[in-house]
């Protein structure tokens, strides 16, 4: 807030001094050093305006359409080229990461769901059997006994 407080201070401070320039050179006719760097810059700025000008008067809708067309056709092959370095690079990421071995034995599962099916998969090796227990002749249901 302080800055631009102190912006707007010495932006009041300069149109107060322009409103007192312009006094002095209307009323009194003093010449002040403002009107000396004027009288320097403005035939600078009136040549600078020509040049401009017949720039501007060069182009037409034939240069300007070839203008476009070789600015588009720059920037199609500035992507091409930016579009194969960046598959160059990244074809040279996956290459070294493919070469690279880890023994992934020793690291245990790569993720919390992977552990999971392990180790149903583990404990169901663990099991004799994966059938359900089956009724007996006598209409009652057998029951499974544990040995720990």
């Amino acid at each position: 807030m302080v800055v631009e407080l102190s912006l707007m201070g010495g932006a009041l401070a300069v149109i107060i001094a322009l409103y007192v320039v312009h006094y002095l050179e209307s009323r009194r006719g003093v010449l002040t050093p403002l009107h000396k760097v004027e009288d320097r810059t403005d035939p600078i700025l009136e040549d600078l305006q020509a040049q401009t000008n017949g720039l501007i008067a060069h182009f037409n809708r034939r240069t300007l359409s070839l203008f476009m067309h070789s600015l588009f056709v720059f920037i199609g092959r500035l992507f091409v080229r930016l579009s194969d370095k960046t598959y160059e690079v990244s074809s040279s990421l996956v290459e070294k990461a493919s070469q690279r071995k880890e023994d992934l034995s020793k690291a245990g599962a790569p993720s919390f769901y992977v552990k999971q099916i392990k180790e149903a998969k583990d404990g169901a090796e663990g099991e004799t059997t994966d059938e359900a227990p089956r009724p007996r002749e006598d209409g009652t249901q057998e029951q499974e006994t544990k040995v720990e």
